[in-house]
């Protein structure tokens, strides 16, 4: 999507902005670029991001000093970053900053925990080793790395629908497992000789039925069914992977 914005306008516009001498040009650049970029996703906003400020050269180099400050290109991205203004003033606090580490370490951590999750549940190829730390480091070579990225969060969605269809499988197998044990045909099939309607035939079909009914609960109250049914939801999650 980044292609479809006219990038050497924007560039155009953030100048004009800056040496317009307006209060506050800080600000009417970030508005301009949160419009300008509200189509795309966040990682296509920080490579578009990184883009632009490299197409204005280091602050030294820049007419004027247009791009400001080291601060000034900091405080952009921690307001990408945590979606609100984040002040040079801001970025002096200590406690700003440790936080956000932490925040970004605990989200990286996670995610390299769900997605191993994924791949040993699944058994999936995924990412190898990968962690997202290393995805986000290749990514930051280039633009050509963009899909190594978009591969490793989409194991995730795609986790979600495969584990979401094969629990309906594997629930549809066990249910019509229970329902084909209680059916009354294959319970008269299962008496000696063919189906009579008399007392003791009736007497008899109870019997079995109230045979197969506690067999049934016996197998459900003792925990084989729910370890059944996981089994089976596992085997049906790795054959929906396997089709993917």
């Amino acid at each position: 999507m980044t292609d479809q914005i006219p990038f050497d306008h924007l560039i155009d516009e953030v100048r004009r902005i800056y040496r317009s001498g307006v209060p506050q040009a800080e600000s009417e650049i970030e508005a301009f670029l949160g419009k300008s970029l509200q189509g795309l996703t966040f990682d296509e906003r920080l490579a578009f991001l990184d883009r632009l400020i490299a197409g204005f050269g280091s602050p030294d180099s820049s007419p004027g000093g247009v791009m400001g400050s080291e601060d000034e290109v900091l405080s952009k991205v921690f307001s990408l970053l945590l979606g609100r203004k984040v002040s040079k003033a801001d970025l002096s606090s200590s406690e700003l900053l440790e936080r956000l580490a932490a925040s970004l370490n605990t989200i990286f951590d996670s995610l390299n925990q769900l997605v191993s999750v994924i791949n040993s549940t699944l058994s999936w190829q995924g990412t190898g080793e990968e962690t997202i730390r290393q995805v986000i480091g290749v990514h930051l070579e280039g633009e050509d790395q963009t899909k190594s990225l978009e591969d490793y969060l989409g194991q995730i969605k795609e986790a979600f629908l495969v584990t979401q269809q094969a629990f309906k499988k594997a629930a549809y197998d066990k249910v019509e497992q229970i329902l084909s044990e209680l059916d009354p045909k294959v319970i008269s099939e299962a008496g000696s000789g063919g189906f009579k309607f008399g007392a003791l035939r009736k007497a008899e079909f109870f019997d079995t039925y109230e045979e197969r009914y506690n067999k049934i609960r016996k197998w459900f109250e003792s925990g084989r069914f729910i370890e059944e049914l996981l089994r089976e939801f596992e085997k049906k999650s790795q054959q929906l992977s396997a089709l993917k």
